[in-house]
């Protein structure tokens, strides 16, 4: 996908074009993590999974982090 160009309205928002955010199954509601890299802005999807195997049930919050249970009691365990 080549770069696009859009503009900042008065109230600070950037439409996505439906492109981009079909690709990264966004829809009205979705979460996007906001990062400043050298040089730019890096705006990426929020995946809620577990931050050790991936899974997206039985998830837990630690310190802001997914965990699911299954890993917790695994880590509890050694």
């Amino acid at each position: 996908m080549k770069g696009m160009y859009r503009k900042i309205d008065r109230l600070g928002r950037i439409v996505l074009p439906i492109e981009i955010r079909r690709s990264f199954g966004l829809e009205h509601g979705s979460e996007v993590n906001i990062q400043v890299v050298s040089g730019g802005i890096l705006l990426s999807p929020v995946n809620e999974s577990c931050v050790f195997c991936g899974r997206a049930d039985d998830l837990l919050a630690f310190k802001s982090t997914p965990v699911c249970e299954r890993c917790v009691s695994e880590l509890q365990r050694d």
